[in-house]
């Protein structure tokens, strides 16, 4: 009687048994053909960019990060005198000591003062040269052009100084002023000389009263003079005071009327004097 029970279980649950089967092998084969076609839509992807294309991107890649990791090429110019020329190397004596400068194919060569193209074998020694192009690791200059010159330029007959003045002696027209450098600088001043001053953004005309101790200029000196002889002064330019002062120089007492402002004498003292 129980046996026959457990028959009739049976056969009700097989029809149950066989459909969650079929339910199983048909997820199964579905993912198998999922998985089977990603992986063919992959290799057809990979085929489908040709092997030199990769190539090429791989080396744009290379060249440009080797670009982007160079040094920075500084810019310098040696100028001085040629010394020397060997195995396409000049060496330049400047102020601060021989430099090296490399040349190249791509080195043009100029001859001043009428600019002419020449050659490396142009070049003579003791020349005036400038070289100019980039300087590498080994301080070598990598000379892209070099200008040169039969004879060194004159020096300008004319330069400015920024000085503090110190004194003016009225007497021997001499004004002395502190450089920059602490060094003092003497000047003569002659009939010649401009003096001009700024006053409420304007220049204006100055005299020999404003060269007062403390002020500040701009002096242009004549480098050329006789021997034995101060520099000329061609222009003094004074600034304005500093901190908002009208002036550095003392007022004169109320009841004794001020100085007119001295006229410089027609011709220049004597060296002598």
């Amino acid at each position: 009687m129980r046996k026959s029970r457990n028959d009739r279980r049976t056969k009700s649950l097989s029809p149950i048994i066989v459909f969650v089967g079929c339910i199983a092998l048909i997820l199964y084969l579905g993912s198998a053909n999922l998985v089977g076609g990603i992986a063919t839509e992959d290799s057809a992807t990979d085929a489908s960019i040709p092997q030199e294309q990769i190539k090429e991107n791989l080396k744009d890649r290379l060249e440009k990060a080797a670009k982007d990791n160079q040094p920075l090429q500084l810019k310098r110019a040696w100028v001085g005198t040629l010394d020397s020329i060997a195995n396409h190397t000049l060496t330049i004596e400047t102020r601060e000591g021989p430099r090296l400068a490399s040349v190249s194919a791509e080195t043009t060569f100029v001859r001043m003062p009428k600019r002419e193209t020449i050659k490396l074998a142009d070049l003579e020694l003791g020349s005036y040269t400038v070289a100019m192009g980039h300087l590498n690791g080994n301080q070598v200059l990598a000379a892209l052009r070099i200008i040169v010159e039969k004879e060194v330029p004159p020096p300008a007959d004319r330069l400015p100084h920024f000085i503090k003045i110190l004194k003016f002696d009225m007497k021997k027209d001499l004004l002395t002023g502190e450089l920059p450098t602490q060094e003092t600088l003497t000047a003569l001043l002659t009939k010649d000389t401009i003096l001009t001053t700024a006053e409420g953004g304007a220049v204006k005309k100055a005299s020999t009263d404003d060269l007062v101790e403390g002020r500040r200029a701009v002096a242009i000196v004549k480098t050329e003079s006789a021997k034995g002889q101060s520099p000329t002064l061609v222009n003094i330019h004074l600034l304005a005071p500093q901190g908002g002062e009208e002036s550095l120089q003392e007022e004169p007492e109320a009841s004794t009327p001020s100085e007119r402002p001295r006229e410089l004498p027609d011709t220049s003292p004597s060296p002598t004097e």
